[in-house]
């Protein structure tokens, strides 16, 4: 099973993991560590992946008050990760 990871579990920081799901089954998504940003963490998830065309797979996100700017480059980073592994 494919997976990925990036990012540290610092304060202003957040860490995504990508696994792989069953063929067809979509892209689904999870957040912890805040509700207060959840529609602006999943409009940043939902515009990161669709430009990727990545599909089924699992991503959680662990908040810790990271910014856009951090969040897109760490789902990018992981992004990159689960596309080139070869498991």
């Amino acid at each position: 099973m494919k997976k990925a990871l990036a990012g540290t579990l610092e304060s202003s920081d957040c860490c995504v993991t990508l696994t792989e799901k069953n063929l067809g089954s979509g892209l689904s998504l999870t957040v912890s560590g805040t509700e207060r940003f959840m529609s602006a963490i999943t409009e940043t998830v939902g515009d990161v992946a669709g430009s990727f065309g990545i599909s089924d797979v699992d991503i959680f996100v662990q908040d810790r008050g990271a910014l856009d700017v951090v969040l897109r480059s760490r789902l990018e980073a992981a992004i990159l990760r689960y596309e080139t592994d070869e498991a």
